[in-house]
Order: C-alpha cells, then structure tokens, then sequence
C-alpha cells in the first residue's frame, strides 16, 4: 500500500500497469474481507462436490520431546495409510524433519519391513534448485497432480510424498491422505487443501502428529515453537476440542469466532518513508548504507536475508582466479540457483557445525553467529557480478545478503533433493538444463569433468590442454555433429555442401583452465535479450556485423512501437524514440570500432562503424582485445554518446524533455542512476559522427564523472518529475526497445530490411 502512495509522487506521474491482490485463502486484514460463496454458488455441482468433502481428523501425540520421535510417529501414521496406487502427502515443519522422515522410509523399505516393502518415497522442500525440483515433480506428475486418472495407478506403489511448506502454496496435489506435523491453523487449512482436492474420493483421513512438548492442553502458556510461536500449540488444542472433520464446510462449523490467535503469528513490517525510496532509486552505484527489501516484505522478526549458491563442475579449486573468466563463458541462470538464509550458507561455507533443525520453507529468524571449528577450512566462492565486478570470497564477513555465490560441485552440500549440507557427494552441475528451460543461448563446456556423457569426438575436444587457439572451426562442427539430434547445441551448427559448420555467430573459446574449450551459440532467442546489456560490451555480437546507422534507427522504431503499444502521450513517445535513435553514438570511437573486431585498428578503418560484432570476447580474450584497441579499460560507449549528442544543439531541438533524453541515453545499461561512473582516458582523443545530415564531435574523455556534470543533478529531477518508478519505468521500456532490435538484427537475413 506504501508502493502504490509511492508511485503517483510525481509532477508528471506517468499511468503504469499495477494493482496489489491478496493471494491467499486465509486473509489476516477484517477491513478486506474476501470473496465468499453465495447459495447459487454452493448449489454448483462441482463445487458442493469440493465443499462437502470429508477429511477426517485423527490427533496422535509423538511420545517424546525428540526429533526421532518425531519422525517414528510420523512414519507408523504413515503405515496406517499405505494401499498400492495411492498417494500419501506427508508436510512437516523443518527441512531437517522431512529429511530425516525421508531417510527413515527409504531404509524401512530397502529392509523390507511391513508394508514399506511397497511404498516409493519421494522428498520435496523448497530448498532446492528449481531445475531439479521440476524432473522431480514432471516424473510422478500422473502419479500425484489435481485431475488424474486414479484408477490408471491401481497397481503402482504407494507413492509417499515428504515436503515442507513449499506444498502449501501453489502445489496442485490431490492426495488420497494427508499426515501433517501440527502446525497453526491457516497452515494446515492450506496442508488439507492438497487432500482429496477436487472432493473425487468423498472421504479421505488426516492424521495431525504433535511433539509431545507443543501438545498444549489450554492450561499455563501456550509453547513458544521457533518458526510457529505460540500458534502451533493453540491450533492444538482447539484441534481437541471435537474438531473431527478437517473439509472446506467441516472446519468452517468449528471455527471460532476470533481465529487470529490460531494463526501464523504477523508482523507488521516497517513504515517506508520517502528517503527510503530515494536510497532504492540509486541503483548505479547503490548507497553504502540502503534498507534491506526482505524486511519490509517479511517483518524485522522474520524474513532473514537470503544468498543463491551455485555449483559448477568446471571450476578449477587450484586456479580461482580463473573462475571469473570461466562463469563469464556461461553465465549462471536462476534454474540452477538454490536459496539459502544468510547464516546457514554461512555457516555451510565456514565449515561450522551445521544446525538445521531451524530451517523452514517459510521466513524465519535469523540464525546465531557463525563460530567455526578451528580446524575448519573456508570454502572459497566466487560472487558472480559480471565479468568486471566479481570477486573470491574467502571469509564469513565476506558473504553478503543477496549475493549470488558459485562454487565448485566437489564442495558438496546438495543432493538430488535439495539442500543437504552434510553430503559431501559432487552436485549434478545443471547449468546446461537450466540454460536450456530458460530458453537461453546455448553453451557447451567441453571440459574433462562435464564430457563423459558425450561421444567421442567431443571428449577428444574436451581434453585438450594448453591450448593458445582454438582448433578449426570445422573440426569442431564435425564433433558436434556426433552429438544426438535432440541435443541443443545441435542448434550452433549447419551442413553445407555436405559439410559440416559452425553457424555465424558461433564463438569457440579456449577454457580459462587451459583444458578443453567452450562453445557460445547465438544470443539472440526471444527470451535471451537479458544478455545484450548484462554482458561485457565487447561481446555484443551478432550473425553478420550490424552497422551503427543501421541498429539506431531499428531502436528509434522500436522504442516508438513500444511507447505507442502501451498507450505513452506523443511527448514521451517521441522522446523515447529520438533517445533510441542517440543511445549508442558513442560506439563511433574508433578504439570501440577496434575492440568490436577482436582489438584490430586497421580492420576498423575498413568498413563503416558497427554496432555489434560477430565475435564475442570474455575473460582474458576480451581483455588482450581491449588493451590491443587502446580503449580505456571500465570505458562506457554510453556516456560518449551523451556528449556527441549536446556536442550539436540541433541534434537535441525536436526534443519536449531534453534532459529526459540526455538520461534515458546515458542511462540506458543501468548506470548514472545518479552517479556516472569514472572512467580513466589516459589517451583521449575526439570522436566525431555524422547522424541525418547533423554532424557532432565530442572528446572520449567525458569528464561525466564530476559531480558538477548535472549528471546527478538531472537525475534527481527527473525522478521528482516523474517520480521513482515512473522514471525507472521509461528506461526499461527503452532498454527492451534495444533488445527487440538486436533481436531482430539476430534473426534477419542478409539484405533484409526490419
């Protein structure tokens, strides 16, 4: 509600798509009631079908205050319900518990005891990383899912499903029972949700398994859970009180007149003032001190920030260094990611004993301070920023909310389902199928560790070592050609005459290990845009060279279509338009011409300037070709363009909101949002370019980086005109104005006209 006050504060506030819906069955706010079912509704066949559905509860108090305990109770309910061809959902409280129960049904079947001999268990938190997490589900979709046929499963095991939380939202399960650890009553409605969900069966049995230390019998205090406070333990005893039927209309009888105290417990969050919003606008470079967004969405109770570990194979533990370059060859995707609270990656990093009794699906309080074992080594990360940004974390105080942490997949720490901080196993490295749902450009490591699965001819790549250049590019098409039909890097090659090639476009780079290559196919699928601006500018690349005249007037046609399509005034859309047609004049500077042909001087003379390359540099090839060009090192093409454009007072006439302009150009890769960055010209020199018949000339060394620039200044003014997000929403929609062109320039033929 904040947000929404937040975003009409503006001189010119600008109509942007937004509204804020609960999604939820079990609203908290009495000032927002939610839809309810009137008599027309409940007489509808299929939905009294869902409502009158019985769930028939059965308490059962774990004989004991321990975790085992715990897990025994709830393995014999279990036992209560196995029948061949059904579906048991089990949801418990802690990632550790559903590990624990998990294991315990595992070794119970593989002993053959009782009738686990015909149970297949299956473990599912949100503690993993969602590549993984969708084979799992997609391999026992016909088996668990909302709408199946169950009489095609009749003679199937009896599939246990072992979860947390992660079920309780957005699971479209349909189980044919349901055993749930206690838990507070606007949980468990949503656990008994998953049970029998579409009313098919009739009625179906809920067994609730309690610790015997949170089995409140409404005397003294009610027990303080961890993750639950004092709400697990009332739901228990209101569960006692005669609560026998656990459907939609069976538990809507027996509810009390004020539930809250049966519920989750919830914390308003803090009051967003306008400052904060001013620390959020600076995103380029962000304030050294800025409000952390987790406590604002989750309370300063709950909601602990959180890191993305990543595990590669191709990352060498005896040369860190090159583990820059080697990422920057493959980018990670957030397919492949796994979420972790702050202190538990911590603590897994640092080698301390792991306490995961406390880790849930759900926000919860941060952990204790990390205090390793003496003997203990840090496991070295590298945090992923970019190519030019990202740096090895060797120590605790070095990891960061929000950081995104790669790690070599012999450290360990993940399995096949999830986080598992004790294993030790090398993690399955998913970058290729991450990449590959994601739609993303396709890469292929040619490295020892990730080729044992591949034929021949790739191996015998894969093992190359010290490697200077690259192999013939038909060599390397022919040993894609032995890969299977279906696989995706299939797609980096193309038979002409007979013969086998690499498609224009295609980059082979040696692997920064010096063993082995890597293969970079086209970045110019639909969903694959991201790249243009989050890579290193010398890795802008295209099929066929895209000249500079040529990319400025597809982004000034794009950034109109796309102003017009969602309804901008002409003043804005012609704005857009005429920035689209400056954004990338910089790029006239003949060490950026070079840079764009691998840091050749001559070839750049030779052809009119481009906008794009059909080479792409990372890492230490990208480097050598940076400093062969002679272009600055940390060197921005963006606010050369800025000064080319105010080097001419024409050029800027037609425009309704100059300094609009001047910041959607010099803005337009996330920087100078206030403060441009400072770049070292020890040679500059003038740059001059020729655009509709208005010449312009400006020197490389921009001097933007001084505060008295107006750099910021207009920033900030442009901000109060059109306000936090109104501002930022114009210069995505010119960002994604670049991408559809350099889209289009990736799949249009040659000769072809957009």
């Amino acid at each position: 509600d904040w947000i929404a006050a937040y975003r009409t504060k503006a001189v010119k506030p600008i109509a942007m798509p937004f509204a804020v819906v609960a999604m939820t069955a079990t609203p908290r706010d009495p000032q927002q009631p939610p839809f309810v079912l009137d008599a027309a509704d409940r007489a509808q066949p299929i939905l009294r079908q869902r409502l009158s559905a019985q769930k028939l509860i059965t308490l059962t108090t774990a004989t004991g205050k321990k975790d085992a305990e715990l897990v025994t109770a709830l393995a014999t309910a279990i036992g209560n319900h196995i029948r061949t061809g059904t579906f048991i959902l089990v949801v418990v409280n802690r990632v550790q518990t559903a590990r624990d129960l998990h294991q315990c049904l595992d070794e119970r079947r593989r002993a053959k005891k009782e009738a686990l001999t015909i149970v297949e268990p299956l473990l599912l938190t949100g503690r993993c990383r969602s590549a993984e997490r969708d084979d799992l589900i997609e391999r026992h979709r016909a088996r668990m899912m909302a709408g199946r046929d169950r009489a095609l499963n009749a003679a199937d095991p009896c599939l246990v499903v072992v979860a947390t939380q992660c079920v309780e939202v957005g699971a479209d399960l349909d189980a044919d029972a349901l055993i749930s650890e206690c838990c507070p009553l606007d949980a468990l409605r949503q656990r008994l949700g998953r049970l029998d969900r579409l009313g098919q069966i009739g009625t179906t049995s809920a067994t609730i398994v309690c610790r015997a230390d949170q089995a409140w019998n409404g005397t003294g205090e009610a027990p303080d859970d961890v993750i639950y406070g004092e709400a697990l333990a009332r739901t228990w005893h209101w569960l006692n009180q005669g609560v026998t039927d656990g459907g939609i209309d069976g538990i809507q009888a027996h509810l009390p007149a004020d539930a809250a105290p049966l519920s989750a417990p919830v914390v308003d969050a803090p009051v967003i003032f306008p400052s904060y919003c001013d620390l959020w606008a600076q995103t380029a470079p962000e304030p050294a001190v800025s409000p952390e967004p987790a406590l604002f969405l989750h309370g300063p109770r709950q909601g602990e920030p959180e890191v993305q570990i990543v595990w590669r194979a191709d990352l060498d533990a005896a040369q860190p260094d090159s583990w820059t370059d080697t990422i920057a060859l493959c980018p990670p995707v957030s397919g492949e990611t796994l979420s972790l609270p702050l202190s538990a990656a911590r603590r897994w990093l640092a080698g301390a004993a792991t306490d995961t009794n406390g880790l849930a699906d759900i926000p919860s309080p941060a952990g204790d301070n990390v205090v390793a074992a003496d003997d203990a080594v840090f496991k070295t990360a590298l945090r992923w920023q970019g190519p030019d940004r990202s740096e090895l974390v060797r120590d605790v105080d070095h990891v960061r909310p929000g950081d995104v942490l790669i790690v070599p997949t012999r450290t360990g720490g993940c399995d096949a389902f999830g986080w598992n901080p004790t294993a030790t196993a090398p993690v399955q490295d998913l970058a290729d199928l991450a990449r590959q749902r994601a739609r993303r450009a396709p890469v292929l490591r040619l490295v020892p560790t990730l080729a044992a699965t591949l034929p021949d001819a790739c191996q015998a790549l894969a093992r190359r070592t010290g490697n200077t250049e690259s192999p013939e590019r038909v060599v390397i098409a022919a040993a894609l050609a032995t890969l299977p039909e279906a696989h995706p890097c299939r797609a980096m090659i193309e038979q002409k005459a007979g013969t086998w090639r690499l498609r224009p476009g295609t980059s082979a780079e040696p692997h920064p290990s010096g063993i082995g290559l890597v293969l970079i196919g086209r970045a110019g699928l639909a969903t694959d845009a991201a790249d243009f601006t989050s890579e290193d500018e010398s890795s802008l690349q295209c099929p066929r060279p895209l000249t500079l005249l040529q990319h400025l007037g597809d982004v000034e046609r794009w950034a109109r279509s796309i102003a017009t399509a969602l309804g901008l005034p002409k003043d804005l859309s012609d704005d857009r338009a005429l920035a689209g047609k400056l954004h990338d004049l910089g790029k006239a500077d003949p060490r950026f011409q070079a840079l764009l042909r691998g840091g050749d001087p001559l070839a750049a003379r030779r052809s009119e300037p481009w906008a794009k390359s059909t080479r792409m540099l990372t890492g230490a090839a990208a480097q050598r070709a940076r400093e062969r060009s002679g272009y600055p090192d940390g060197g921005r093409h963006e606010l050369l363009s800025l000064r080319l454009a105010d080097s001419n007072p024409a050029v800027l006439a037609l425009a309704n909101d100059p300094d609009l302009v001047r910041h959607l150009v010099v803005s337009h890769h996330g920087r100078c949002r206030p403060f441009a960055p400072v770049v070292i010209d020890a040679r500059p020199l003038p740059v001059s370019f020729t655009l509709a018949d208005q010449h312009m000339t400006a020197s490389s060394a921009t001097g933007l980086e001084h505060l008295s620039s107006g750099v910021a200044e207009r920033f900030w003014s442009l901000t109060r005109t059109y306000g936090a997000w109104g501002l930022a929403y114009l210069e995505a929609c010119l960002r994604l104005a670049d991408h559809r062109a350099s889209e289009d320039a990736e799949h249009r033929g040659e000769g072809e006209t957009p």
